[in-house]
């Protein structure tokens, strides 16, 4: 179920569940689905035990200090901008919570203790090696859209005024139909490659150096200068 929701991600704003005023997409469903499934096997396993990665607590005392502001802000809001910032706050947990379950996964996997094995100290598990060629594969796939995109819908000039979308204009949108979360999107992809290469062997080198070339290329026709600037980072 993870491997599916991580991969959801390509479908980015073409699939949208309208929600009164707002609108959910695939994605927001599958991470409250795996969440929620997560806590109810957690609790018929009785599995009470797990490891909180060191970055959640700063989540905590962000979603902490979001939750207050927004009580406080209730006052000067109209009641549907209250709903609709409680509707961001609370897919902010979901998709922290998830984060927690990669984690709590990817550890289970990494110290299973087998019949005959025993622990794994390799450093490495299935679990995550399936995780991040995921996250490759969805990027390449947003690339490859994007393209297409460019050739066939290169102009957002009519989805703007109906949609209200940015109307860009030659620039690789792809399935976000924005440059910067496509940007983004590529560069988490290219990240992996550029974390991968020096572990991988034969011919996974040369597919390695081919995927980032495809998504190096899509980065820079999304013309997106955050896009850039975080490859720079990178």
């Amino acid at each position: 179920m993870v491997f599916t929701t991580i991969l959801s991600g390509v479908l980015g704003q073409l699939v949208k569940i309208p929600l009164g005023s707002g609108k959910l997409y695939p994605l927001d469903l599958l991470v409250i689905f795996t969440v929620t499934l997560w806590v109810i096997l957690k609790l018929i396993e009785r599995d009470y035990e797990f490891k909180i990665p060191g970055y959640f607590p700063y989540l905590f005392f962000f979603i902490f200090w979001a939750g207050i502001t927004l009580v406080i802000g209730k006052a000067s809001a109209t009641t549907p901008e209250f709903i609709i910032g409680a509707f961001y706050l609370v897919r902010f947990v979901f998709y922290s919570l998830f984060s927690l379950v990669v984690y709590d996964l990817r550890n289970k996997s990494l110290y299973r203790v087998g019949p005959c094995l025993g622990q794994n100290t390799s450093g490495s598990d299935p679990f995550t090696t399936n995780v991040l060629r995921i996250l490759v594969v969805s990027s390449v796939v947003v690339a490859l859209l994007g393209f297409a995109q460019l050739v066939v819908y290169p102009d957002l000039a009519r989805l703007a005024a109906e949609f209200g979308y940015d109307p860009h204009k030659n620039r690789l949108v792809s399935t976000f139909l924005d440059p910067n979360f496509t940007a983004a999107y590529l560069m988490l992809g290219l990240s992996v490659i550029l974390s991968l290469f020096g572990r991988a062997i034969g011919t996974s080198k040369f597919w390695y150096v081919f995927w980032a070339v495809i998504l190096f290329v899509a980065l820079i026709l999304t013309f997106s200068r955050s896009g850039w600037l975080m490859f720079s980072a990178v």
